[in-house]
């Protein structure tokens, strides 16, 4: 794939969009086209100054734009600081890139600045957006962009790269996704107590407070950014333990019914994460869901 996205680079200049769930290699891959750019060899040698200093994001042909550590949101003044920059000549020649991680956290304003930069982009100059959540994307962005798709991982590579064994609890949860299968299992003792729950729940006030507590703990973060991602994966969990159930209980209408029902209702509480409601409120309603569908 990266030879292939190389190519395309050398001979139309083209935008991208990486999309496909968190934690599959798509800024890896990102940063190894970069590479193969800017070393001329492929694959790229990672052992020259052009390799390395990519390798530690500090070329100056390299860009990277991501969420600020106070906020959700890429705002409109890093788009800003980004397109004032994009004036001059890249600093070494050859091409420039603009790597944006987390590209569906632009907001409207900074969606549409940098829509007009994409519409006219500077010359030799790469843009390679990075996205789990290509639906919230402007389609007008979107359709500017080659969309390169990247599908969970392999349970197979998981294993190896991961060297745990194939019965590893934890290993389902993470769908294919080396992150967060890491966040996981660095907070084994709290996602297994969630697991437990998600099996056995009790509508108890005071075990699913419990449980929340716990939870907050281990997802509170000084980086909003990544309090998010950490809830994120939070969610994926709840999301994956009931999409199991589902299936398990396919041939029961009735209780397939209530868990879609529980799965929608989790889909609704989960997006006001993203605003200003408590994370406390927000995981205390998700798992009284799921409590409520087994009482």
């Amino acid at each position: 794939m990266i030879e292939r996205i190389v190519k395309k680079i050398h001979e139309t200049n083209p935008s991208f969009i990486f999309t496909g769930p968190r934690g599959i290699g798509k800024k890896y891959s990102a940063i190894e086209v970069v590479k193969s750019i800017l070393c001329k060899k492929i694959p790229a040698c990672n052992s020259c100054d052009e390799c390395r200093r990519v390798e530690k994001e500090i070329h100056p042909n390299l860009i990277i734009i991501k969420p600020e550590d106070d906020s959700k949101e890429i705002k409109i003044e890093s788009i800003r600081e980004l397109v004032k920059s994009l004036n001059f000549s890249a600093a070494e020649g050859n091409k420039r890139f603009v790597i944006i991680d987390d590209a569906h956290r632009m907001n409207t304003s900074s969606s549409n600045a940098m829509l007009k930069t994409l519409e006219e982009p500077p010359r030799d100059t790469i843009f390679i957006l990075l996205t789990s959540n290509l639906h919230s994307m402007l389609p007008t962005i979107i359709s500017r962009c080659e969309v390169i798709r990247f599908s969970p991982m392999a349970e197979e590579k998981m294993l190896k790269i991961l060297n745990i064994s194939a019965g590893n609890e934890l290993l389902p949860y993470a769908m294919g996704s080396i992150s967060t299968f890491n966040f996981y299992a660095d907070n084994q003792p709290q996602i297994s107590k969630l697991i437990s729950f998600m099996q056995n729940p009790s509508t108890s006030y005071v075990n699913i407070s419990d449980i929340s507590s716990d939870v907050i703990e281990i997802i509170s973060h000084d980086s909003k950014a990544q309090e998010l991602e950490n809830m994120e994966n939070i969610i994926s969990l709840i999301m994956f333990d009931l999409v199991k159930q589902y299936d398990a209980e396919s041939g029961n209408k009735e209780k397939s019914y209530n868990i879609l029902n529980c799965i929608e209702e989790v889909k609704a509480i989960s997006k006001k994460i993203y605003n200003n409601t408590s994370t406390s409120i927000v995981l205390e309603n998700m798992l009284l869901e799921v409590a409520k569908l087994k009482s």
